[in-house]
Parts: structure tokens; C-alpha cells; sequence
């Protein structure tokens, strides 16, 4: 998605932000929440007890 030149962002079905991936990412909008949760950020998720910075083999043994 980083490549895309526009990513439209809904929620519930409502276009609730449009840019580009970085754009996106500095509003620290929904987007950027989203991106968070999935691990997919360097931001950690509170309370999540899983390093987003940690190989995917290792978050998901985390998860379990």
C-alpha cells in the first residue's frame, strides 16, 4: 500500500480519510489506529503484549 498513489480509508462505509500512505500515517488518524492494531507500525499497541517489531513466526506464538 506504501506504493499507492491514494488509499481511501472507510469505516463503516463512510470515506473517513484519503491520501497516500505516509500522509495517511502522519494524520495519526484512523488509518494510522488501524495500521497499529495490525502490527504493521513501529508505534507499539498499549497493552497488547506483542512487539510489532518482532518476526510475524514470533508475534503469533505471542498471540496463542
Amino acid at each position: 500500500m506504501e506504493s499507492f498513489d491514494r488509499i481511501v480509508t472507510l469505516k463503516n462505509g463512510c470515506v473517513v480519510e484519503i491520501g497516500t500512505h505516509a500522509e495517511l500515517l502522519a494524520r495519526r488518524g484512523y488509518y494510522f489506529e488501524v495500521h497499529r492494531l495490525q502490527g504493521l507500525s513501529a508505534v507499539p499497541v498499549p497493552n497488547a503484549g506483542v512487539n510489532p517489531a518482532a518476526p510475524v513466526s514470533q508475534r503469533l506464538q505471542t498471540r496463542q
